[in-house]
């Protein structure tokens, strides 16, 4: 046997930063509701592939994750984050959205998901 080479890639690639591995943490944090595993998961995503669409929404639901886990405090800074970043008009609408929540002790309407539900007041 003969080794030609080695190949290190690094950075994004589809298997670690499409709309598939979005999709599969998005399954862990909602549908198994492991956030604190999620958050790790979706930090992970957005390390290898820091700018774009689905790193976006990654930040969005690292926040929904820590709202779940109670910690609105970590919450806000992913959704301040989005905000300052101001990506695209979608994700930055959705985040200021998600702070206004909080800011108005859970009485705006929480529109992050498709429940319309706060994960920590369930309103």
């Amino acid at each position: 046997m003969v080794v030609v080479g080695i190949v290190i890639i690094t950075g994004c690639t589809p298997s670690r930063c499409g709309r598939t591995r979005y999709l599969e943490i998005w399954d862990l944090a909602f549908e198994e509701e492991q956030h604190a595993q999620a958050i790790i998961e979706f930090q992970d995503f957005i390390k290898h592939c820091p700018e774009g669409e689905w790193t976006t929404y990654a930040r969005l639901q690292i926040g929904n994750c820590f709202l779940s886990l109670n910690d609105e405090e970590q919450a806000r800074k992913y959704w301040e984050e989005i905000v300052q970043l101001n990506w695209n008009e979608c994700t930055t609408k959705r985040a200021l959205g998600c702070l206004e929540h909080i800011e108005s002790n859970h009485e705006k309407p929480y529109t992050l998901t498709l429940s319309g539900k706060c994960p920590l007041c369930r309103k």
